[in-house]
């Protein structure tokens, strides 16, 4: 395969960064790369990877950095164009529609345009916009195979510990095993360092429900969310019913910033200064897991019409701990149906999972939150119940067959 560039020592589309993307790195080995300017052969690909997020190339539309030569070679079939935000999958209907017009302005057929994302819900979100003149489509699991691999090096002790403020580990069921006649100190573990209006209103409603001592929780500060600077959100578009209660606990909330958990890094530290960029799956600790019941997953997407797993749903699984997925509607469905997990019920009411209105779901998320931590006798029982389950995801995540660059080879 041969790929070109306006610049070989630059990303396609870019601007401002030398800095390339996951796809260069896999193709480097086993393709040619070629200047714009030398290639005159009968097919080659171009390469547009957006860092950070699909945004990160339409505020500044990739087309502006092509060359015309880019442009006519894309235009007479002799060159595809290849967009991959594979390590994403946050996608709004209104990136889909710039990402149109950016090709519409630069005369780019969108039959010779692929876009790759780790978003499950892509081709649907993509065809309830357009009908004709579409683009091609490719989703990724890339945060799955990510995690799997990382969780492979941790369970084998293959971990660069040293890079990490805390030496993360994972549970075995010989350990769980240990601890079945003592009660665990808490009901559920939830991670929220980066602050979103859906989390907020959350944790708001927990806190309502003198839930968040119940739980090991983590609250971001201001000044460390995942992109840096962080303000408390106040504003909660997708509630209508229940805002006066979400703005009214939100507020008390926020006297809680920021929350750290006990028996991890300060939330200030992690993916933070030296620590900046490590693997995630480095900030799992076993014993934290021992700690709690179950977790409430917070994802990056809620009230979105995409569907995308990050590697934090993946920890409980590798620590043998049931979950509550606060996400898109359907997400453990495709856990199951598609990712080949099995899930909670019937200990868990996960009905919540096929609401699609997202203020009922988030209520009914909260309630099963409240049944769960009800009694500790009770769900101690339970969570040694789902043994067999805990088991299966935990090997079956381990052994999770890699198949995204095969799919992309084969797809383009």
């Amino acid at each position: 395969m041969t790929f070109i560039f306006e610049n070989l020592n630059k990303p396609n589309g870019v601007i401002g960064t030398t800095e390339f993307g996951l796809l260069y790195y896999e193709f480097e080995e086993t393709s040619v790369f070629q200047s714009v300017l030398e290639f005159d052969s009968e097919k080659c690909y171009y390469l547009v990877e957006s860092l950070g997020g699909i945004k990160s190339i339409l505020n500044t539309p990739f087309t502006t950095a092509m060359s015309e030569k880019t442009i006519q070679l894309i235009k007479s079939n002799k060159c595809k164009l290849i967009i991959s935000s594979m390590s994403e999958g946050n996608l709004e209907d209104y990136d889909l529609i710039v990402l149109h017009k950016i090709l519409k302005d630069a005369n780019i057929p969108p039959s010779n345009v692929y876009l790759i994302q780790s978003n499950y819900n892509l081709k649907k979100q993509y065809d309830n916009l357009f009908q004709v003149d579409k683009i091609n489509l490719i989703t990724t699991e890339h945060k799955l195979e990510s995690a799997v691999e990382g969780f492979r090096d941790l369970n084998d002790g293959r971990w660069n510990y040293d890079d990490y403020p805390q030496r993360p580990s994972i549970n075995t069921w010989d350990e769980v095993r240990k601890i079945k006649d003592v009660n665990r100190e808490h009901f559920f573990l939830s991670y929220n360092k980066t602050l979103r209006p859906d989390r907020v209103a959350l944790l708001s409603l927990l806190y309502k429900n003198d839930l968040i001592k119940e739980g090991l929780v983590s609250i971001g500060s201001k000044d460390f969310g995942s992109t840096g600077k962080q303000t408390w959100p106040d504003t909660f578009d997708f509630i209508k019913s229940n805002k006066e209660d979400v703005q009214k606990w939100s507020k008390k909330l926020q006297k809680l910033q920021p929350l750290s958990i006990d028996g991890e890094p300060n939330v200030e530290k992690l993916d933070e200064g030296k620590y900046k960029g490590l693997n995630v799956c480095g900030y799992t600790y076993a014993e934290q897991f021992r700690k709690v019941y179950f977790m409430l997953v917070t994802e990056d997407v809620f009230n979105s019409k995409s569907m995308f797993f990050s590697q934090t749903t993946y920890k409980p699984i590798v620590s043998l701990t049931p979950f509550i997925m606060f996400g898109s509607p359907y997400m453990m469905k495709t856990l199951r149906e598609v990712q080949g997990f099995k899930t909670f019920s019937p200990w868990i009411d996960e009905s919540y999972d096929e609401e699609e209105n997202h203020e009922k779901r988030l209520m009914m998320i909260v309630e099963e939150v409240k049944r769960l931590c009800q009694s500790k006798k009770d769900i101690h029982k339970m969570y040694y119940k789902m043994k067999d389950v805990l088991i299966h995801n935990k090997k079956h995540l381990l052994n999770y067959k890699f198949s995204d660059f095969k799919k992309i080879r084969e797809s383009i």
